[in-house]
């Protein structure tokens, strides 16, 4: 699967490819924006300390334990750059990042372990046990809650199971909660400081791009012990986080804790997510449960580029190891756009 948001020279109305929050409060980033563009005669801070210190504290760990970046993508090469691993395990299908940053490393072996479309593609232990019984062990390997592509959330138990199982045989793990919906939302919602206690060799990687919906200012954080997070900075450049990114990033640990606005947002996603499941069921196309702001389809047909032509861009599946249909993932956006997908859907199904 490759990356969304390529719609560069595509004559694209609405983009459905990348999976953002369509509810965002702009006016708030845009004054956060404001500041830092004034802010930026000057270098950025290579220690981080106050946007460390801020994350930290929303964390309930301390500054060693956090290192901020250029997004998600920056740090994920990172930490397997310091990690260095011989062999890393990729569960499939899924991010296609995790691939891309084991592949920087030019010699590092790749073992895929295929998940069952039975159990909504979410990786489950027999799936994990498999994999570590065929040939040599891996080093490290990288789980994703919620799931992407599926958007389903693993249980806090599922996820333990992982962790200590991998953690006792040595395997690192990359945590990656980047499409986890900040707040009171489940009794899943991953408490870091005690998975990075109970678990050293756990890095909990997140994003603000999503929650934001500025994929454009690069901005994420991981969060580790404290001798993993000093090794992972040290392979990362020196400046690896921007002026504006800081700032923005700030608004975004604030809005993570602005209940009353999480609550709305969870109720919108909700009420679209249930809209766009309802329609395309009714089209006959199999929807896999989500628990976040994407949704994950089986068509019995070609749709992808029946839709480009009509200004709509999604994201599309070509796993040779599921020739069973044609798989795609869809971000949930304001109604608008979300009813014109549907609607050229049905014109679609009446050609």
């Amino acid at each position: 699967m490759k990356h969304g948001g390529d719609t560069y020279q595509k004559n694209i109305r609405y983009d459905f490819s990348v999976s953002l929050n369509p509810f965002v409060p702009k006016e708030r980033l845009v004054k956060a924006g404001v500041r830092a563009l004034n802010d930026s005669g000057r270098y950025p801070d290579p220690y981080q300390r106050r946007i460390r210190t801020l994350i930290a504290n929303d964390e309930n760990v301390s500054p060693e334990n956090v290192l901020a970046g250029n997004g998600a993508s920056e740090l994920l090469t990172g930490v397997v750059r310091y990690i260095n691993p011989k062999r890393g395990l990729l569960f499939v299908p899924g991010y296609s990042g995790y691939e891309y940053a084991l592949d920087t490393m030019g010699n590092c072996e790749k073992m895929f372990c295929r998940t069952k479309e039975s159990n909504g593609f979410l990786p489950d232990l027999s799936d994990f046990e498999k994999a570590l019984s065929e040939g040599n062990m891996p080093e490290m390997m990288f789980l994703c809650d919620p799931w992407n592509p599926s958007g389903k959330l693993f249980s806090k138990e599922e996820r333990n199971t992982f962790l200590k199982r991998a953690d006792a045989e040595g395997i690192w793990v990359v945590l990656d909660l980047s499409f986890e919906l900040p707040g009171k939302e489940t009794e899943s919602a991953a408490n870091v400081s005690e998975i990075i206690k109970r678990y050293p060799r756990t890095v909990v990687l997140k994003s603000y791009t999503k929650l934001l919906s500025l994929p454009g200012v690069r901005m994420g954080y991981i969060v580790a012990q404290n001798g993993t997070v000093s090794g992972i900075r040290d392979v990362l450049p020196e400046w690896n986080l921007s002026v504006p990114a800081e700032y923005i990033l700030e608004e975004g640990l604030k809005l993570s804790k602005d209940e009353e606005y999480l609550s709305r947002l969870r109720s919108r996603i909700q009420e679209e997510r249930n809209y766009l499941t309802t329609e395309l069921t009714g089209l006959g196309m199999k929807v896999f449960d989500s628990d976040s702001c994407f949704i994950y389809f089986k068509a019995e047909e070609e749709i992808a580029a029946r839709l480009s032509k009509m200004g709509i861009w999604i994201r599309e599946y070509d796993y040779a190891e599921y020739p069973e249909g044609f798989y795609y993932r869809i971000g949930i956006k304001e109604h608008e756009a979300n009813a014109y997908l549907t609607d050229c859907l049905k014109k679609m199904k009446q050609e």
